[in-house]
């Protein structure tokens, strides 16, 4: 989220089987925002269903929806994404993405840091639905905008002024769209794969096992695997880990300490909670929960009369 030395940068990144490869441009010319334009493209032998990992962010993300084939997971719910269909992820919520086929994939997205302005983001808090499926003449502005926020980023010499303009005209738009009566798609989950994923996230802070989920839905273990490869294409421990993760980086945020985090969230051996986080996120719980403490800004303090 700081700005970068350049207007932009492109990077190609392949996955570990070598069948995906994103190409992604960053733009910093608006910072403190951040803006991403990401082509995704898999090959006809990678694999369909393939997702990211559950995470979340200590930003808003506005992710517009360019085309693919490409699902979006949240609340145990699955939206199948429409060109032009937008996703608001509020700082903290956990999510994945899913790409249903092998395909070339594009898409836009908007990183908002919650701390800039909250008054300006405050609308983004009053969603009901994450996804949001706009009318066809809202889909068409959004798609332009889209387009020209890039073009701009990547354009030396522009006023700050003609930035944030631009930038207006997009948050003016989105406020605008939420009052669309279109749903996003959701796709319809088997009631066997709703009752887990429910009963997962209501025993999070508890040392919850596969296996109790299976005894709790009378299920055998080859079953609920297959039925969370199939529409999440990952395996219940590895969603189960996954969810206690982002709940544990929104604890720590939140000023836990590292054992309390650990104890919240489900973990029953410290050291496997320290060694899982820093194997995701590339740091230890301990420094990231002063990293993010230390950047958190202190609240203000009321006064009669303001600068």
């Amino acid at each position: 989220m700081r700005p970068h030395p350049r207007a932009w940068d492109e990077r190609k990144t392949p996955n570990m089987n070598d069948k995906t490869v994103a190409s992604t441009v960053t733009y910093h010319g608006l910072a403190p925002f951040c803006l991403e334009w990401q082509h995704r493209e898999t090959s006809a032998a990678g694999q369909a269903g393939e997702s990211s990992h559950a995470h979340s962010h200590d930003y808003y993300e506005i992710y517009v929806h360019i085309f693919g084939d490409v699902s979006f997971s949240a609340d145990n719910r699955i939206l199948l994404l429409s060109p032009g269909d937008v996703v608001i992820v509020k700082p903290y919520e956990s999510h994945r993405y899913i790409y249903n086929r092998p395909m070339a994939n594009n898409h836009f997205t908007l990183a908002l840091p919650a701390d800039v302005s909250p008054a300006l983001f405050s609308f983004l808090n009053d969603v009901k639905s994450p996804c949001i499926s706009p009318s066809e003449a809202h889909r068409v502005r959004m798609l332009d905008l889209c387009g020209e926020l890039v073009r701009l980023s990547r354009t030396e010499n522009v006023s700050e002024a003609r930035k944030l303009l631009l930038l207006s005209s997009f948050l003016v738009l989105l406020e605008e769209c939420m009052s669309d009566p279109l749903p996003a798609v959701g796709q319809q989950l088997p009631a066997d794969l709703t009752a887990a994923l429910e009963y997962i996230h209501a025993h999070l802070s508890e040392p919850l096992t596969v296996q109790d989920v299976c005894r709790h839905l009378d299920l055998s273990k080859d079953t609920l695997s297959r039925l969370f490869q199939r529409f999440l294409n990952v395996s219940p421990y590895a969603y189960v880990q996954n969810e206690r993760l982002v709940m544990a980086k929104k604890c720590l945020s939140e000023g836990c300490s590292v054992s309390e985090a650990c104890e919240r969230c489900g973990f029953s051996d410290y050291s496997h909670f320290i060694s899982r986080f820093r194997k995701v996120y590339g740091i230890t719980p301990l420094k990231f929960r002063q990293r993010v403490l230390r950047e958190t800004p202190a609240p203000h303090t009321e006064v009669l009369a303001e600068d």
